[in-house]
């Protein structure tokens, strides 16, 4: 069984890579997706809520007003996510010998030993540069300020680190033409 690994910042071409990989047939997890699932699950508004002592919350507001909120956010989030993530890898594991799996703090949360577990571990790493992570990050979402994306950025490793860690490099600051022609080099390694 082989787990692979797609990692990388904010705006540096995961979901791009992974939704591509998923045209081929292959089992992709996306982690952020089940983060979202779960962020907007009533479990987590209520505790939140009860946190800040509010009846509507703007989460990006708070986290700026209160950079510990995030801390917070993530206490209750992630253990979540492990579980939920490690259940949808049992099931896919059990039909079939790989699955691809969307991890963006991957180096940032040393989660390696989370996955070993399941086996053969193959990290992919997508970069971009810090310039072309900015300006897809603030294109995909137009909410996002200047001054939560330093703070998403201050917490990720940067692209020489992600290469260091990594076993296969996706460079994605190219044309969707030669990003999908790399991503098909790369899938020649899982049959």
């Amino acid at each position: 069984m082989s787990l692979i690994i797609v990692t990388g910042g904010i705006g540096s071409g995961k979901s791009f890579v992974l939704n591509y990989i998923k045209k081929f047939g292959y089992s992709v997890l996306q982690t952020d997706l089940i983060a979202k699932e779960v962020m907007q699950s009533d479990y987590f508004l209520a505790a939140l809520q009860k946190y800040l002592n509010l009846d509507h919350i703007d989460i990006k507001k708070e986290v700026i007003k209160n950079p510990i909120l995030l801390d917070f956010i993530e206490s209750i989030v992630h253990p979540e996510v492990v579980r939920i993530r490690a259940e949808r890898i049992k099931d896919i594991l059990s039909t079939n010998s790989a699955v691809f799996i969307e991890v963006p703090l991957f180096f940032e949360k040393n989660l390696q030993r989370t996955f070993e577990q399941y086996g053969k571990l193959v990290i992919a790493s997508t970069i971009c540069g810090l310039n072309k992570q900015i300006i897809r990050a603030k294109k995909r979402d137009k909410n996002l300020t200047d001054e939560i994306l330093q703070m998403i950025l201050s917490k990720q490793c940067n692209d020489e680190e992600r290469v260091a860690g990594s076993d296969i490099i996706i460079y994605t600051c190219r044309s969707k033409y030669s990003v999908k022609k790399a991503v098909q080099k790369f899938l020649k390694h899982f049959g």
